[in-house]
């Protein structure tokens, strides 16, 4: 498991932990709004692997 949002660096880790464990996030925007992933735009600049 690594990084799923490379400018905000959230890990998959932590969006299992929000919707998983804390059970605070049951759709895409609970999760951005917890997060902040894929709310940023420098995700594919920031990707190592460049996409």
């Amino acid at each position: 498991m690594g990084l799923v949002c490379y400018c905000k660096n959230v890990t998959e880790e932590e969006i299992i932990d929000h919707v998983a464990i804390r059970q605070c996030c049951s759709s895409i925007e609970d999760i951005q709004r917890h997060t902040g992933a894929n709310t940023g735009n420098q995700c594919k600049k920031m990707n190592p692997s460049g996409s």
